[in-house]
């Protein structure tokens, strides 16, 4: 989250030390980013209630985006929630493959790969290492 607060900080004040291409974006650009943080507490239910009374108490100005969820268990939730409201949502951790389902959740976006491309990439590894000994996977499904 430090990072996103960072990288909201340096669009704002056109600082291009990380991202050469915003550098002086501030005296160009009119949009600014604003931040709202709330704590899920990983629960589905607090997760929901907290965007909810949000979104109720703001409605002229409803988020252009929400960054989280981080568990796949609240984010799935949530992607239901803004993409029925058509606010993208952007999750830094979670990874469970039901949210690659764009039918049912077509504003969610994640920022590493889901659960299925975890495992491909590994087993890509492996095999580049020529690894000749026993691998032992268990799949859990959650």
């Amino acid at each position: 989250m430090n990072g996103f607060i960072l990288g909201v900080h340096h669009f704002n004040n056109g600082i291009g030390a990380a991202v050469p291409q915003i550098e002086g974006i501030n005296k160009t650009c009119p949009i600014r980013l604003v931040h709202t943080n709330y704590d899920t507490e990983s629960s589905q239910t607090v997760a929901l209630d907290t965007f909810s009374r949000s979104f109720l108490e703001n409605p002229d100005q409803p988020p252009s985006a929400v960054f989280g969820a981080w568990r796949s268990a609240v984010s799935v939730p949530l992607a239901i929630l803004t993409g029925v409201l058509g606010i993208p949502q952007f999750s830094p951790l979670s990874t469970s493959t039901e949210l690659d389902d764009k039918v049912q959740y077509p504003l969610f976006s994640r920022l590493i790969p889901s659960d299925a491309g975890t495992a491909s990439l590994s087993l890509s590894i492996l095999r580049q290492f020529h690894t000749q000994q026993l691998l032992q996977a268990v799949y859990l499904q959650m």
